[in-house]
């Protein structure tokens, strides 16, 4: 895999988690395929774009219902081109804060995705593994 298409991927990543972050969901579910797989640590599969856009608005609602936001930090991606996919394990830092609180680390989530490149359109996840630790 050449620096461009690890750009490109990072690039993806940071769209994705700043688009969830800033709860622009429109955005946040154009970087699934429309009938993409997340599979939350055994517990819970979601599965299709629309599934997965409205489970992370329950969890905003919720988290904005107690005055609080949370921000997404990616790091230790691993990056394999298998063909059209691309395979990625990483991890993810959430974290929470609440005015005059501060800010408390909510979940060190262990993630596996297959993205596939789709044209102009970009990275889709089509299915994703989160193991929260």
């Amino acid at each position: 895999m050449g620096g461009d298409d690890r750009t490109a991927v990072e690039q993806f990543y940071a769209d994705q988690v700043h688009a969830l972050d800033r709860g622009d969901f429109d955005a946040y579910g154009d970087t699934f395929d429309a009938d993409a797989e997340f599979v939350i640590d055994g517990l819970r599969t979601l599965r299709g774009r629309a599934r997965i856009v409205e489970h992370s608005q329950v969890l905003r609602d919720a988290r904005s219902a107690r005055g609080a936001v949370q921000r997404h930090f990616m790091a230790n991606c691993a990056i394999t081109s298998t063909g059209d996919d691309i395979r990625v394990r990483g991890t993810v830092l959430a974290v929470e804060s609440v005015v005059g609180q501060g800010s408390r680390i909510t979940g060190v989530i262990e993630f596996a995705d297959l993205l596939r490149v789709q044209g102009i359109a970009g990275h889709r996840v089509v299915s994703r593994t989160a193991k929260p630790n």
